[in-house]
């Protein structure tokens, strides 16, 4: 049986998060030898306060950095935000997250390297093979870095989806483009995160996201710190945290396909325990669980339900600044910007969120159809 360790961790108090990450790694050991280079691949989905809880708090990578600093590792921080993927911008999304500053606290690199490489992954599923950042998959150990947070496409995002980070800057929305349907997305996250072969994730869940996240919700205090090698039993705990079965998250059931995860089996706890910390008021995204029947019905009835089950992303025209980037980041090039306020054509949108996702305003809400809102209540 697959085994994660869940620990309490009531804040961000640095001596108390320094001393959980220790206990998950000598509750779950990874073996790392002196002089290796370990990659600390954070979520830094885009330029956010730690406060707003978006991104991965800079404490708990302070505390895996300096763990493996102490092994006589060279540890690396970073991440391939969503956007453009060049050196000013990761200065910027640097500071604005803390990282800099932890960076220099304990003596670490951030990672500026903005050189990519093709890697193959025969077992792949949708992609075989794949663009990814470079200085990720050179590393000798890579760690997903995660934070705890529900996801308007995935309904979750965790361990494994973190990986998608791998895949630099805008080219991300390629893989939106020719993967518009949420379980062929789910799959293709799970060939990039195996490709990559991270050897272990650390999930921050001290202060997560419930609502529509994973950067348009609210903060909400899990109070958890979740450890391990096994990222898909990981990321079941973590969702199951949170009040999601493994069928609501498209990723957790993807997994269960390939065999990865026993959908029967809920994995061994090490730690503290889950009933005590478990969420049962945890806000799901507007748009989890809408594709639960996609495996029980004919195709043309899914494709029916899609259109009028589907969320959809609704711009907020006072929040709007008129940045453009949901414009921008758009796959299906939909958007518009007039008068310096977005205008869509949502006949043809997919509903991947990445407009919702990545808008620094908040000025983009997530929204179901009436008959969405009767049949699907969370």
């Amino acid at each position: 049986m697959s085994k994660v360790v869940l620990l309490k961790c009531a804040d961000y108090d640095e001596k108390s998060v320094a001393e959980k990450v220790k206990k998950i790694f000598r509750l779950s050991p990874l073996n790392v030898e002196k002089g290796q280079t370990v990659f600390l691949k954070a979520n830094l989905l885009l330029g956010k306060k730690p406060e707003e809880a978006v991104t991965t708090h800079p404490a708990v990578i302070k505390a895996v950095a300096l763990y493996f600093l102490e092994k006589g590792c060279k540890v690396i921080i970073g991440d391939s935000p969503g956007g453009v993927f060049n050196a000013a911008y990761l200065k910027t999304v640097y500071r604005i997250t803390c990282m800099q500053e932890a960076a220099k606290a304990v003596g670490c690199e951030l990672n500026y390297n903005t050189d990519t490489i093709e890697i193959g992954f025969a077992e792949g599923k949708k992609i075989k093979t794949m663009n990814v950042v470079k200085a990720m998959a050179a590393a000798d150990i890579l760690i997903s870095m995660a934070k705890l947070k529900t996801h308007g496409m995935m309904a979750y995002t965790g361990a494994m989806k973190n990986m998608f980070g791998a895949i630099p800057g805008v080219e991300k929305i390629q893989y939106h483009l020719r993967m518009p349907e949420y379980n062929d997305f789910a799959d293709t996250l799970l060939d990039i995160c195996f490709a990559m072969k991270p050897d272990y994730a650390i999930i921050d869940g001290i202060v997560g996201m419930e609502g529509d996240g994973p950067s348009g919700g609210k903060p909400r205090k899990a109070g958890v710190l979740l450890g391990g090698a096994d990222l898909p039993a990981l990321d079941r705990v973590g969702a199951a945290l949170i009040g999601l079965d493994a069928k609501e998250v498209p990723m957790l059931n993807a997994a269960c396909k390939r065999g990865l995860l026993k959908a029967d089996e809920f994995p061994e706890i090490l730690g503290d325990d889950f009933a005590e910390v478990c969420i049962k008021d945890f806000v799901k995204s507007k748009s989890a669980a809408i594709n639960m029947y996609a495996d029980k019905l004919p195709k043309f009835i899914v494709k029916w339900l899609d259109k009028r089950l589907k969320a959809y992303p609704v711009f907020n025209g006072v929040s709007c600044n008129g940045c453009g980037l949901c414009a921008q980041n758009c796959p299906m090039k939909i958007i518009e910007i007039k008068n310096k306020r977005p205008m869509a054509n949502l006949s043809t949108c997919v509903s991947c969120f990445c407009c919702h996702e990545l808008c620094p305003q908040k000025a983009i809400n997530i929204k179901r159809g009436v008959i969405a809102r009767i049949f699907l209540r969370n």
